[in-house]
């Protein structure tokens, strides 16, 4: 906005008004004003002319008014601020980034990692699979002892199980004097983060129980020898899958199994019909694993005396 003030030879009042609007106005700033005035003790000669001293005033003035409007535009200083400032802050942002990206690359690359084979099992025991119970039966069908054990291969406290008593459980297995008829459940799923693993894990055992019989018992311990914890995604289904090829599955039809998931119907249909079976929990308890029966009769699972005393 342009605001023209118009000098007159008039009164002196008029001349002092004047003459303070313009301090007020150069005390503040231009902010963008664009001034034509006399200075403060601007005159005029009788002829109508201003004098030498009134010029000087008004070219003074003018500086002055320069000087404001310059002072209030950014500098070079700011500016050179304002670049450093920008800079760091991309700097800060690449950082975070990176950072980020490295932490997920680094997480991908450890769930990634195969699965170790455990290779203890005896090649010489018979393994069958119901698919309709999603059970595995592991041993002679004629064994005067049948031990059922219900697991979930994220359950920390199966994993327990196992480590205490598969050797145990190995040793009737190849005298014949035991069958162990295994239920994996997916008690555990909402456990992992996605849920799922329990789920996904117990139908590729059944999967290589199937396809491979004499490498369940391996693929079986293999998946409790490297747990993953509670929380955790869990294995992938490339994991999975891997570890039943070094244990020597038919990889494609695995994959091909896992792929279509299988057996995860049957499993969630274990699952239901095991939580409302009252024979499989402690009166007044729920469902819960490792559920170990000896011949129909459930047992302690962590007595050290519980096999050797019913067989």
């Amino acid at each position: 906005m342009a605001v023209h003030v118009h000098c007159a030879a008039r009164s002196g009042a008029v001349h002092a008004r004047l003459a303070g609007w313009f301090d007020s106005a150069v005390s503040h700033g231009s902010g963008g004003w664009n001034f034509r005035a006399c200075g403060a003790n601007s005159s005029t000669a009788q002829d109508g002319t201003p004098g030498r001293r009134q010029v000087s005033n008004a070219r003074r003035k003018r500086r002055a008014a320069a000087r404001a409007v310059a002072s209030a535009r950014p500098g070079q200083s700011n500016r050179q601020t304002l670049a450093v400032t920008v800079v760091v802050l991309l700097v800060l942002a690449v950082a975070v980034i990176g950072g980020a990206l490295w932490t997920t690359a680094n997480k991908d690359t450890s769930v990634q990692t195969p699965i170790s084979p455990v290779t203890s099992a005896p090649d010489s025991v018979q393994v069958t699979l119901d698919g309709d119970s999603a059970t595995v039966l592991v041993g002679s069908r004629s064994a005067p002892t049948t031990v059922d054990v219900y697991e979930d291969y994220l359950c920390p406290a199966c994993r327990e199980f196992e480590e205490a008593h598969h050797g145990q459980l190995y040793e009737k297995l190849l005298s014949g004097s035991v069958q162990v008829r295994y239920h994996p459940v997916n008690l555990l799923d909402q456990r992992s983060d996605p849920p799922g693993y329990s789920l996904r894990a117990a139908s590729a055992a059944l999967a290589v129980a199937q396809l491979a019989p004499g490498r369940f018992l391996d693929y079986h311990h293999s998946l409790f020898a490297a747990q993953p914890e509670e929380g955790s995604s869990g294995f992938t289904n490339a994991q999975l899958i891997e570890l039943g090829r070094q244990l020597g599955v038919p990889v494609d039809r695995l994959a091909a199994n896992v792929a279509s998931a299988t057996f995860e119907g049957v499993v969630r249909r274990s699952l239901e019909s095991a939580s409302t079976n009252p024979t499989l929990r402690v009166p007044g308890r729920t469902f819960g694993t490792p559920t170990v029966l000896v011949n129909g009769s459930l047992v302690d699972p962590w007595s050290t005396a519980w096999l050797a005393s019913r067989v």
